[in-house]
């Protein structure tokens, strides 16, 4: 081999390790603006959680830039997370959880969805309350959502919503009503009335409008319900849904839970 062979193969092994070098250097820089980008996107830009001046549940007010809750923390966890009633739904923790209220306040330079409000919530509520969570599937009584043998009498919805709509679930006493609704929103709002949770077992993945009414006093009060009469002309919850076409049937099924490892009280802003 001359000596100039020698260096010409030296120089194209330089080439591909400095071409090597020059791909490496981009995609760490390329993963580095990506964690970047991730870590933004699951926090606010300015948050705030205070003590509540009363012990008195404000639902949540979302807009696309702030998001505003008046909860319990048990609660904060629980919206966070897109789940319902603390009763089955969350597990452990201390007293104070489920007995302190507080202002949780958070804002965004950008829009952002319902979704992403959440995620970032649950950061928040990890930064600030040092809260450790995990989920286990435990075992219990539910109740299945099924079809009746009757048929269906539900009315499909015509319309698609948007993500920040009139659509979604709306229940007063004695009354649900629920726009572009899925039959797994309809379980989940149903578990929040009954006395145990509520599975979807219909087998439709369709979206409805729904209006139902039922006696108010024969359901589990919710967080936040005023103090109702009852109404001696409506059905019970569970005939009421027998009028749409579907049924009740209890059951034992696995049901997944969220249970809180550790939590601190709220650090000062």
């Amino acid at each position: 081999m001359t000596c100039n062979s020698v260096k010409t193969s030296h120089t194209k092994t330089w080439i591909r390790l400095s071409i090597w070098a020059g791909v490496t250097a981009g995609l760490m820089f390329a993963i580095t603006l990506l964690t970047v980008a991730q870590e933004r996107s699951v926090s606010f830009d300015v948050a705030s959680v205070k003590r509540a001046t009363t012990n008195r549940y404000v639902p949540p007010e979302a807009d696309p830039q702030r998001l505003r809750i008046v909860d319990t923390l048990a609660g904060a966890i629980l919206w966070a997370n897109d789940l319902f009633d603390s009763g089955y739904k969350l597990s452990g923790g201390p007293q104070w959880i489920h007995r302190d209220y507080y202002q949780f306040e958070g804002r965004t330079q950008a829009p952002a969805t319902i979704k992403e409000m959440r995620t970032m919530l649950q950061s928040l509520l990890a930064d600030r309350f040092k809260l450790k969570l995990h989920r286990e599937s435990r075992e219990m009584s539910v109740y299945a959502l099924i079809k009746g043998t009757s048929g269906l009498k539900l009315q499909k919805s015509e319309n698609s919503c948007g993500a920040r709509s009139t659509c979604g679930m709306s229940v007063a006493p004695g009354k649900l009503i629920a726009k572009y609704a899925t039959m797994a929103a309809l379980a989940a709002t149903l578990g929040n009335l009954v006395d145990r949770p509520v599975l979807d077992e219909t087998g439709l993945d369709a979206h409805y409008d729904i209006e139902m009414k039922f006696d108010p006093t024969l359901i589990k009060p919710y967080l936040g319900q005023p103090t109702v009469t009852p109404s001696p002309d409506a059905p019970s919850i569970f005939v009421a849904i027998q009028d749409l076409g579907l049924k009740l049937e209890p059951r034992r099924a696995p049901v997944e839970i969220l249970v809180v490892d550790s939590a601190d009280e709220s650090l000062p802003d």
